[in-house]
């Protein structure tokens, strides 16, 4: 073996440690890499896991919201029904009440204005009182 075959092998054991330096380094570097992507793969699937958790109970908390906020708007509707119908019998009462003082006014301006008409001449008043004296009328009238 000449020198020259000699030194292709010296140049390679030479290189060695280099190889062997670059090879550890990438081993290493391929350990880290595939460790550190399992350990994220298991972080990111307890953060989904957790968060799943929290969203059902955000869920939950809504739903529960959602029903107590139906509850809420359906006794107010029924408040407000209820206050609809005693407004409308109110009104229909102030009605009756403003047609009855109505009707009492017409019949009292009636009474008043036929006694008026009665009142009116000397010759209404004395046949009125020829009226009263009528034989035929006492037992009819109130003592």
């Amino acid at each position: 073996m000449t020198k020259a075959s000699g030194g292709k092998q010296m140049e390679f054991l030479d290189l060695l440690p280099y190889f062997v330096a670059v090879i550890t380094g990438v081993g290493s570097w391929l350990g880290s890499y595939f460790m550190a992507t399992k350990k994220s793969k298991q972080e990111l699937k307890s953060l989904e896991e957790s968060n799943k958790h929290e969203i059902e109970k955000l869920m939950k908390r809504h739903e529960v919201n959602i029903e107590s906020l139906k509850e809420k708007h359906l006794l107010e509707m029924d408040k407000r029904s209820d206050e609809h119908e005693k407004k409308i019998e109110i009104m229909g009462l102030e009605h009756q009440n403003e047609l009855l003082r109505k009707s009492q006014e017409l019949e009292n301006s009636v009474k008043f204005n036929a006694m008026g008409e009665m009142f009116s001449s000397p010759e209404k008043i004395k046949g009125l009182l020829d009226l009263i004296e009528d034989p035929k009328l006492k037992p009819f009238m109130k003592k």
